[in-house]
């Protein structure tokens, strides 16, 4: 593309620095008026509840709480949201095969579909045993976190607040509708996580008073701080230090909002887990097809463009990161009420540039590599034209887009070394490297999640080459055709075929090689009279060398041919020998006969 069309494109993503401190003051102000306004819901909803169930529940409130710490010592009953998605149906598949405990998941509601049909369907999706969703240990609701009660009844509200010990809850990776993407007004995009994720943690972390709370969240919301390594601990409410979308903003927010109230909800303890980016499972090599990698790599399977830009990988097999949070989240070892856990790949990290080697090299991708600003360009201007979903790779354009506009130098990762004493799941974490990578492109490759029907050449240079290496094939193949003409008709016969003439023809190029096989079996059983397994050999082989493919270079051919001959001179050679024979063999039956007379 021409580079007036790279300026425009330039231009009109820029802004003056003036324009982004603005719009970063809005932003801030934004999100630090959801933090108020949510810990406000919280401590006003959990004192509206305490003084209402004050005068008919004081007795039987100890009772309760008393009942809780005994199960919290011999059982937990855990209660789990997200388990449709993918680290959540990993934390889930954990849970069922590795414990006793009660599960109580929570499930969107769905006209269609019962909360243990989704949750089969996730199983299925991702590669478990989805008969494990039928356990008498599992107990799914229909839900909405976001209603009141969390959208259950209020019987149920009741029963699994007295019964639930732990809750799991993470907003997981959240992949926002096309109308959203389209629009770069952070505000609407913010209204959406706050009607959907933040208003139902809030009302979450109320049914959760006095009980564990462990928050899974990502190292979106840091990501951009002014540190090489995100420290293991709280950090400031500053959106500059995000991604810069909703779902870094939120997981930021909601953090601020736990820590702001958790001590007023009395929960008994809570966690916080940043997770680096997850990758395939490690066993299996699934992945989420609508996950920001899978669908880059799907995009440079339709395309053949894949961008450069500069990018440590910390990635971290989904199973590994879901069995670490499990082993963080049953550990009764806390050092104090409130703990900041990482779970990212301990190994040494690879860059992008080592990412796309592997690709190429390993796992047989064939891509352009572009630079960043150029692969925005063409992404956007494909979904313009209606080339690409609309829906699902204008998501990766506001993504690159914020990573190009991205003021800071470094990208930060996360410090794992207080996490790495407290479990040992994160020592058994495979590296991402051939082997990895490759699981991963052959199960989207095998599950039709990636379509590799575009590769363009890089440069012009290799425009020349691939012609020229066109031309020298085509002249190769007219060369052997004049060197290799049909031996006889039967060979022009199979060319028929092959070019589909038609039916006729296929059926007699399967039946006249049959003929002409038998035929010579019963030749030269009549003549040579040797063993019908040795005339059988010599007579497929006569068959064979017939048919041979008028395709094979010209040297076979004629070794074919040359042998072809030597086996009809031994056949000549054994006939006249044993024509011979027959002769002599005649001969001295009638000396014998003479010689018997003469006896007589």
């Amino acid at each position: 593309m021409s580079g007036g069309g790279e300026n425009s494109y330039n231009k009109k993503k820029q802004k003056l620095p003036n324009e982004l401190e603005e719009d970063q003051e809005k932003l801030q102000c934004l999100v630090e008026d959801l933090v108020d306004k949510h810990t406000l819901y919280i401590k006003e909803n959990y004192t509206q509840q305490s003084t209402e169930s004050s005068d008919t529940q004081q007795s039987s409130d100890t009772s309760i709480k008393v009942g809780l710490k005994e199960l919290f010592i011999e059982q937990k009953v855990f209660l789990l949201t997200g388990a449709t998605r993918f680290l959540g149906a990993h934390i889930l598949n954990i849970l069922l095969c590795h414990s006793d405990s009660i599960i109580y998941c929570l499930v969107k509601r769905k006209k269609a579909q019962s909360p243990k049909a989704s949750l089969k369907r996730a199983f299925l999706r991702y590669g478990f045993d989805s008969s494990l969703i039928d356990s008498k240990q599992l107990i799914a609701l229909s839900s909405n976190l976001s209603e009141p009660y969390l959208g259950l009844t209020v019987q149920q509200y009741e029963e699994i607040s007295q019964k639930v010990t732990s809750v799991i809850h993470g907003i997981y990776s959240i992949s926002i509708s096309s109308k959203f993407s389209n629009n770069n007004n952070i505000n609407n995009i913010l209204i959406h996580y706050e009607n959907n994720f933040i208003l139902g943690t809030a009302n979450l972390l109320l049914f959760s008073a006095q009980k564990e709370f462990h928050f899974i969240s990502s190292l979106d919301c840091c990501l951009n701080g002014p540190w090489e390594k995100v420290p293991e601990g709280i950090i400031p409410l500053k959106a500059s230090i995000t991604t810069g979308d909703g779902y870094g903003l939120t997981n930021l927010i909601l953090e601020t909002i736990l820590i702001n109230t958790f001590d007023y909800l009395q929960l008994e303890s809570v966690s916080i887990i940043r997770t680096s980016q997850l990758t395939c499972n490690s066993k299996s090599g699934v992945w989420s097809p609508n996950d920001m990698i899978p669908l880059l790599l799907r995009n440079a399977g339709i395309t053949g463009r894949i961008p450069v830009f500069e990018e440590k990988l910390d990635w971290i097999p989904v199973d590994i990161a879901a069995k670490s949070i499990v082993d963080l989240v049953i550990t009764e070892n806390r050092l104090s009420r409130v703990e900041v856990f990482h779970v990212s790949n301990p190994n040494s990290t690879i860059t992008w540039k080592n990412y796309l080697d592997i690709l190429e090299e390993s796992a047989g991708m064939k891509f352009q590599r572009i630079e960043l600003e150029q692969w925005l360009e063409k992404l956007e201007g494909g979904v313009t034209d209606g080339i690409y979903d609309e829906g699902n790779f204008m998501i990766l354009n506001e993504y690159f887009k914020r990573y190009l506009n991205n003021t800071s130098t470094v990208r930060a990762m996360l410090d794992i070394v207080n996490t790495k004493s407290r479990t040992y799941i994160l020592s058994k974490c495979p590296p991402l490297n051939e082997e990895l990578v490759t699981l991963n492109i052959d199960w989207l490759r095998n599950t039709g999640n990636l379509s590799e029907i575009a590769s363009p050449p890089t440069t012009t240079t290799e425009i020349t080459s691939k012609k020229m290496t066109i031309s020298d094939s085509s002249d190769s193949i007219d060369a052997n055709e004049k060197q290799v003409q049909p031996r006889n008709k039967i060979n022009k016969l199979k060319k028929s075929k092959i070019e589909n003439e038609g039916s006729i023809w296929n059926l007699l190029y399967v039946t006249i090689p049959l003929m002409i096989f038998f035929f010579v079996i019963d030749i030269l059983w009549s003549i040579v009279s040797k063993s019908f397994f040795e005339v059988s050999i010599i007579a497929g082989w006569i068959a064979t060398v017939i048919f041979v493919d008028d395709n094979n270079q010209q040297q076979n051919v004629a070794d074919a041919s040359e042998e072809l001959l030597n086996d009809i001179d031994r056949i000549e050679r054994e006939f006249r020998n044993h024509k011979r024979n027959s002769v002599n063999g005649k001969r001295r039956i009638v000396f014998r006969k003479r010689v018997s007379r003469n006896i007589e």
